[in-house]
């Protein structure tokens, strides 16, 4: 399963997210790979993240993604237990 960047405004429907808008999300037992839409310049953790490389989330682990800019995602996970986990897309 994939997550695409970058996620609907809550201003309006189909427009670019607004710098700061955050989404949370529980993966159960599946996992999830986060990126951002080819060749879009966006970037997750300031890591291009279009495909070639993309943040792989494990199965039980929380994560949120907050529009940091207009061309930057901040990834943050935790693990069920609520201990921080390490996301860098690769």
């Amino acid at each position: 399963m994939a997550l695409f960047l970058p996620m609907p405004s809550p201003a309006a429907a189909g427009s670019s997210a607004i710098a700061g808008a955050m989404c949370k999300f529980y993966m159960g037992a599946t996992g999830v790979e986060v990126r951002t839409v080819a060749e879009s310049g966006t970037t997750i953790n300031d890591v291009d993240s279009d495909g070639t490389s993309e943040a792989a989330i494990p199965a039980t682990h929380y994560f949120e993604v907050i529009k940091a800019t207009s061309t930057n995602y901040l990834l943050r996970s935790w693990t069920s237990a609520g201990a921080a986990a390490t996301v860098t897309p690769d």
